[in-house]
């Protein structure tokens, strides 16, 4: 088995604009950032755009529309993440509705909800999970995105003992208006 890779690294998304559509939907195009630690200067590295419609929340990322939230909100609803694109079909589920997040700065963002995009759980042969939680006048505060294969020789079958794949994790760390 190989030995892990770990990759730390901060990211920050700006709202740089906005403009409204015929329909009278604000789009809200926005800047995102990277750098490896804190005492770094932040690197362009992409610009991605989201909108809500009455019934949709839509974030674009190149040029790739996806559907992340589905309004009105409620426990159990489900669609299809890519109903907007020509992928194969996504079927996303809300899940814990109005559910208080705690931050790593210790900060309690009150009510939120969770949207599981994908929940695959073998614990013989893979784990494959993926979700993210969007506070309330927020946006998205937390992801998380499991994708490992488990050993599946003798004598390690079973035990859940990580071959190869992938966890991302990301949270938010501050968020406002400058």
């Amino acid at each position: 088995m190989e030995t892990p890779n770990l990759v730390t690294y901060q990211k920050r998304t700006e709202v740089v604009d906005s403009f409204q559509n015929q329909a009278g939907e604000i789009t809200y195009i926005l800047h995102c950032f990277r750098r490896s630690s804190s005492n770094l200067e932040w690197e362009f590295e992409q610009t991605n755009s989201a909108r809500r419609t009455a019934t949709q929340g839509i974030f674009i990322e190149g040029n790739t529309p996806l559907l992340k939230l589905s309004f009105p909100i409620s426990a159990g609803k489900m669609w299809n993440g890519n109903a907007l694109n020509t992928m194969d079909e996504d079927l996303f589920e809300m899940d814990s509705l109005f559910s208080g997040y705690i931050t790593q700065a210790q900060d309690t963002i009150p009510e939120t909800l969770t949207v599981i995009q994908e929940d695959n759980q073998d614990f013989i042969a893979n784990l494959i999970t993926n979700y993210e939680i969007y506070g309330l006048g927020i946006g998205m505060v937390y992801k998380e995105e499991i994708d490992v294969r488990y050993c599946t020789d003798d004598p390690c079958i079973g035990q859940q003992i990580i071959d190869n794949g992938r966890i991302f994790r990301q949270s938010i760390i501050n968020y406002g208006k400058n």
